[in-house]
């Protein structure tokens, strides 16, 4: 199943499974999302804009050249993603799953990523200085070469098992 070149404003798609899912030149306004499954899906030259995605499963999907922007979009399940050319801007994903995932020129702008899941996936080249990751559970393989604010410098240096004293 599939939807090209659509506009979705203030649709409710709260608890739908269209696993398999591709979406091209798709735009979501408002639009609920809450604990709809998108397993697999591919998702290409998409927007999300002001919607709920609470409890959303992207597990296995692929995105490229995606912009999600002032989205609720915590508990997100994002394992085993596939991002490319993605902006993350202004948006709450505490508590998501992005965990074994691939990112590549990926963007996150003042994003919420406090207690969030990211293991086996690499950020290295990301700069996630203007965004929150305060708790968010990564591997020293996958903060290596992270770009990174003094302060969140800090709360990682956990991983390297760095005592700091002041």
């Amino acid at each position: 199943m599939g939807f090209e070149g659509v506009i979705f404003n203030k649709v409710d798609f709260k608890g739908i499974t269209l696993n398999l899912l591709e979406l091209i030149d798709v735009r979501f306004e408002n639009c609920d999302l809450s604990n709809a499954n998108f397993i697999g899906g591919i998702i290409h030259r998409a927007e999300f804009i002001d919607c709920k995605l609470m409890g959303l499963n992207l597990n296995d999907a692929t995105l490229q050249n995606v912009y999600i922007n002032n989205c609720n979009a915590q508990f997100v399940q994002m394992n085993y993603i596939r991002m490319k050319n993605v902006i993350l801007s202004d948006c709450i994903f505490e508590n998501s799953n992005s965990q074994h995932s691939k990112f590549d020129k990926v963007e996150f702008r003042k994003c919420n990523f406090k207690l969030s899941q990211m293991s086996g996936t690499s950020l290295s080249g990301i700069d996630l200085s203007n965004s929150d990751f305060e708790g968010v559970g990564v591997g020293l393989e996958d903060i290596r070469g992270a770009i990174v604010s003094p302060m969140q410098a800090v709360g990682f240096s956990k991983l390297f098992g760095l005592v700091i004293k002041t």
